[in-house]
């Protein structure tokens, strides 16, 4: 007889088919939740898949998760495809936290590491695929990032659709607008970058900088000024509409918005 749920089998049959478009020999398929405090809690088993790692690695990444400045990342942009290896940890930008972390990846043979995931109104759900054993293995490259970029996103929702169904949520937080919202409308066409940049938090000089390097080559600081008074007038001070068409639940943190620009996230 088959125990297994509508969402199990649906898990099972969707890596199936990312290990025929993506090279990966371990897998980490999980949900969770923000606490007060902004700090993603994973959800245990059944919830929580773990395919070819040892049984501890879940807990025992969470004693050194502190240390882990690319999960930090994932919790800010969930919806953002990281690429990471045990080097780049271990590189000069990873300093000492880094240099833990690879000794710590390394421990368990995993070389390389991609994640993509989503944040819905169900809650957060990633898959962290790995490429472990001995050298050499391949990084994971731009073609890889691609496709999960466009496939995985749909896959999980449609999971969690599923988890929904078994085990309705009653409350599912809180609700933002994934599409552009009829008021934004009012912009024109010249305000719409603007107003786009001003939702990730850059200055006016920043804004110029930005549409210069857009081929805007007249942009300038009065101009800008002009239409950030504008897109204000229509939008309301703080741009919280727009922040919320733009980036989502990202909207929640304007200071998380600004740091978009360095366009990192992730979690092992």
């Amino acid at each position: 007889m088959n125990t297994l749920s509508k969402a199990d089998r649906f898990r099972i049959k969707t890596l199936h088919l990312l290990h025929r478009c993506i090279a990966f020999n371990a897998c980490i398929w999980a949900t969770g939740s923000r606490n007060a405090s902004g700090t993603i809690q994973v959800e245990p088993p059944p919830l929580l898949c773990i395919e070819d790692l040892p049984s501890s690695f879940v807990t025992d990444y969470a004693g050194i998760a502190d240390k882990d400045v690319v999960g930090s990342f994932y919790s800010a942009f969930p919806r953002t495809v990281q690429l990471i290896s045990v080097d780049d940890y271990r590189g000069p930008l990873g300093g000492r936290r880094g240099k833990e972390m690879a000794v710590y990846l390394e421990g368990i043979g995993i070389r390389y590491l991609m994640l993509s995931g989503i944040e819905s109104r169900f809650g957060l759900a990633w898959i962290t695929f790995y490429r472990r054993g001995p050298i050499p293995l391949a990084p994971f490259t731009d073609l890889d990032a691609e496709i999960a970029a466009y496939s995985v996103p749909h896959w999980l929702y449609r999971w969690q659709t599923l988890m929904n169904e078994q085990s309705p949520i009653d409350n599912l937080g809180e609700h933002w607008s994934m599409g552009m919202v009829p008021g934004l409308l009012g912009l024109t066409p010249a305000q719409v970058p603007v107003a786009a940049l001003l939702a990730r938090g850059f200055s006016a000089k920043e804004i110029v900088r930005e549409l210069k390097r857009n081929g805007k080559r007249n942009a300038n600081v009065h101009t800008v000024g002009v239409h950030i008074k504008h897109i204000h007038k229509k939008l309301g001070s703080n741009c919280d509409t727009l922040m919320g068409a733009l980036l989502g639940p990202l909207s929640r943190d304007k200071s998380i918005a600004r740091t978009d620009r360095a366009g990192q996230a992730g979690l092992t």
